[in-house]
Order: C-alpha cells, then structure tokens, then sequence
C-alpha cells in the first residue's frame, strides 16, 4: 500500500471513529476544558498562604467573614442566630443570608478530609471557587445541549471556562456566593428547559420541582436570583400573549413556583416572607404572570364562566389586563396610591439610579460600568459575535412571520442603542445626558410598543397570519429573555458583568456554527 493510500485509510477510520464514539469524544475534550479551567484558577495558591500562621486565606475581604461563620458552624454544629462581631452593640442578625454558602463549604470540607485527614477547612475555603466553577462547568455544557447541539456546547463552555471577565470571581481564594451561586443558576434553567420542553406531565413535574428547588437554593445563596425571576415571568407572560402555555405548564409552573418561594421561606423567612415575595418587583413579576396564566386557563382555555368568545381582544391581553387592574384596586385599597406611584418610580429608578444611596456609591464594583469597560473585558470580536448571535437568534425566532426583516432590523437597533447608551464618560452618551437616557429608556419603550402594536395589529388586520405567533420557539424566547436581562445587570454594575458572561459564550458560540 503506498503512502497516499495509507493516509488515506487512516483518516477515513478517524472519521469513523469519532462518528461511532461521538459521545466520548465530546466528554473527552469536556474534561479537558474543565480540567484546564480549574488548573488555571488555582495556579494562585501558593500566594494564599499566611506567612504568620501558614494557613491559607482568601484574596477578598468579604470572604473573612464567611470564613468565620464556617469555622463556628464547623464547631459548634450550627450558626449563631446573631453575629455579635458586626454592627455593634445591637449584632448582625441576618446570618442566614449566608447559611447555604456556609454548609457547602463545610461538608465539602468533611467530605475532603475523609480521604485526607491532612486538609484543612481553611484550604477547602480558598478551592472552593475553582470546585464550584468546574461542577458549573458541566451543567453548563448539558444546559447548551439541551438548548442547541454538542457543537455549540463545546465551544460555549470552552468560552465560559477561558473568559478573563469570568475569572476573578471563580479563582481560589475568592471564596464568595457567585461560585456557588451560578451552580445554582445553571441547574435552575437546566431543569426549566427541560420543563419547558417535556410534553408527558410526569416529566414537567419532576423538571418543574427540581428547577423550583434550584432556584430556591440559588436566592438563599445570592442575590442575582432576582434575573431569574424577571426571566421566568416575563417568559411566562410572552408564552400566555402567544397562547403556547397550556394546562400541563400552568401545573408544572404552579408547583415550580410553589417549591421555591417554599424553599426561600423556609431558609430565610426574615428576608423571603410570602408577602415580601409577592409585594417585590422582580419575584412578583413571577406571582404576576402566574395569575395572568390562571385567568387564561379558567377563563379562556377552559370557559368555565362563558366569555371565551364574547370579546374581540386577544385572550393574553385580556387576562394580563384584568389581573393588571385588580392588583391595582387591591393594591390602592390596602397602601394607598403610594403603591402603583411606588411601582412605577421604582422600576424607573432601578433602571436609571442604580446605585443612587452614599454606601453604594463608595463600593467600587456597584459602579455603572461603560460600554468602553465591556470592551477592555471582551475585546471587540467577541463582542461583535455575541451580539451578532443575539440579532440572528432573534431572527430564527420569529422567521415564521412575513415582517421578519423589519423586525429583527427593530431588534437590532434596540440592542445597539439600549447597550451603548452609557458608552464612555467622556461621550455625550454617559448614560446621564438626556440623549443618553432617550436612547437607554426610549429604545426599550419603543421596541416593547412597536412589537406590541405590531401583535394587535396582526390580530385584528392578519388573523390567518395571526397564528404564526404560535411557531415561536419557547426556548429561544427564553434564551432571548435571558440575554436581555443579563444584559440589562451587565449595564447596571460592574460586579454583574460576570453574570453575563455565560450568555454571551452561548450566542458567541450559536453564531460562529451559524455561520
């Protein structure tokens, strides 16, 4: 056999091999990746070590404390209802804000030690990023599966795990919520994907249960549980205007929902009481949208009052309309007119005055960043990518419809005009002048009315059309949902642009197999 012939035979059994073992391939290179990510997280260990005690210590300030609530927790059994050692005289009394974070590490810890009684509570503290970081690593992989191909997956986690923005805080040593909590995050949308995408009810059931326990456990870890909140209600809510949230989601959202404002009450009752649940901006959005959901199925799926057809308004519209003016009434008649005044300024100020108080003001990573601070963390290709990946996702989601050029051309300028609305100090666009603020607020105001109008206008002008709305992709809006309020966190503080990372590796990636 000659040397053509014989390279030749070895690349077509190459080929053959990785049709036949695709699977293992595809793991292979995974722990790779994450192997290489938790290498390059803990090449800093050596400098975590107290020269006075030879003890390692973390490389952040906030971590100190939590190390000391571990190391009480680890002898005594359990944490102290007051922390006596902040806030004096009166102490610190909400110590279970930190309480998951604390027996993670400890029974990380036991569990470490029992195969090496050598390592230290304190060692298992400063891993404990790197750890969290590749667990997440791997859910994060099935959950880009799940939602695309193994290709895109890849190449996605291979972006999440080398990012320079999604270093620092899952480095050894910065043992603070985010590590923990993104674990969290993922296995949250992992298992709502799946409820989502499952059609038999035990399958919703269980997804729906796990992803309420995950999300649950992710608000008693961090604070960012509020994206996910925003995410699953306005999902919610799109799914009930498009008519595609049927009796088995509104079961499965239902106890989704039950389980994890059950799991944030119970494990932190001060801060996750049922009334502040409902009475938040972000959480309530989820009560909101579930009530909107109800209404519909009762009223409209079901017609059990006889008004399915007695209303030329479409059926969503109708039922958030409704539930938008009892809340209302409700809300007047139990706290005044302060409550919608209350609502609506304080939507306005959490997007506009971010960090409007003197305490916030001093912490340096609650400052707004610029667009010019994105670029020096990402560089301008991969920008480009993700924000490329977001235009044509937005195009595959809503292709069904005959104006989907004018629209994704609507979507386009509305990212472009809503991202860089804070562009550099020294721009007119500081994201404080009054064009700034027109291009910030007044693109998000008019892509939400024109698209809005754009829906009523097909409903009453293109029934036939109409129905188009209901080849929608649900993933994809969520995916959609998703990158626009990790985008909107991105915009509003520093710390948050870590949070947006993973999103961004998802339409980086999405794109480059598009293309």
């Amino acid at each position: 056999m000659d040397e053509d012939k014989l390279i030749e035979k070895r690349k077509e059994d190459v080929l053959k091999f990785l049709k036949e073992k695709n699977v293992w391939f595809v793991y292979a290179i995974l722990a790779v990746v994450v192997y290489l990510g938790y290498y390059i997280r803990t090449r800093n260990l050596g400098y975590l070590i107290d020269a006075t005690t030879g003890k390692y210590i973390p490389l952040a300030l906030d971590p100190f404390a939590f190390l000391r609530y571990m190391r009480y927790l680890l002898e005594n059994g359990s944490l102290m209802a007051v922390d006596m050692m902040r806030y004096y005289p009166w102490g610190y009394s909400a110590v279970s804000e930190f309480k998951v974070l604390s027996y993670f590490v400890v029974y990380l810890y036991k569990f470490l030690n029992f195969f090496n009684p050598a390592i230290t509570l304190e060692y298992v503290d400063v891993i404990y990023p790197p750890v969290a970081f590749a667990l997440s690593l791997i859910v994060f992989f099935f959950l880009v599966r799940r939602l695309f191909n193994w290709k895109v997956s890849l190449l996605a986690t291979g972006f999440l795990a080398f990012a320079p923005a999604y270093l620092y805080r899952t480095m050894a040593g910065f043992s603070d919520k985010e590590s923990l909590a993104m674990l969290f995050l993922f296995l949250c949308l992992y298992f709502f994907v799946r409820f989502v995408q499952e059609r038999k009810w035990k399958d919703k059931f269980v997804s729906g249960s796990l992803g309420g326990l995950f999300l649950g456990l992710m608000g008693l870890v961090w604070g960012g549980v509020n994206f996910l909140f925003l995410i699953f209600g306005a999902f919610v809510l799109i799914c009930v205007f498009l008519d595609k949230f049927k009796e088995n989601d509104f079961k499965a959202y239902t106890l989704f929902l039950i389980v994890s404002f059950a799991v944030l009450n119970i494990g932190y009752a001060s801060k996750y009481s049922v009334l502040s649940l409902f009475n938040s901006t972000t959480s309530g959005l989820m009560v909101l949208a579930w009530a909107v959901a109800f209404v519909n199925f009762l009223v409209f799926q079901k017609d059990l009052i006889g008004l399915k057809n007695k209303f030329k308004v479409p059926s969503g519209v109708l039922s958030f309309c409704g539930v938008l003016v009892l809340v209302a009434i409700g809300g007047v008649l139990f706290f005044g007119l302060d409550f919608i005044v209350g609502r609506i300024s304080g939507v306005y100020g959490q997007l506009v005055n971010v960090a409007s108080s003197r305490w916030i003001l001093t912490v340096a990573e609650s400052h707004q960043p610029y667009f010019t601070d994105w670029i020096a963390q990402f560089g301008w290709n991969y920008i480009f990518l993700f924000f490329a990946g977001a235009v044509v996702l937005f195009y595959q989601t809503i292709k069904s419809v005959k104006e989907k050029y004018l629209l994704t051309f609507g979507f386009t300028a509305f990212l472009l005009l809503f991202s860089m609305s804070r562009y550099s100090a020294s721009s007119v666009l500081n994201g404080e002048s009054n064009l700034a603020l027109l291009a910030y607020v007044g693109s998000l105001i008019a892509f939400l009315g024109g698209f809005a109008y754009y829906y009523l206008w097909k409903y009453y002008k293109d029934k036939e059309n109409f129905v188009k709305f209901q080849d929608f992709d649900r993933v994809l809006i969520l995916v959609l949902l998703s990158f626009f309020f990790f985008l909107m966190g991105a915009r509003t503080a520093i710390r948050l642009v870590f949070s947006f990372v993973p999103i961004t590796a998802i339409f980086a990636s999405y794109f480059v197999f598009y293309v």
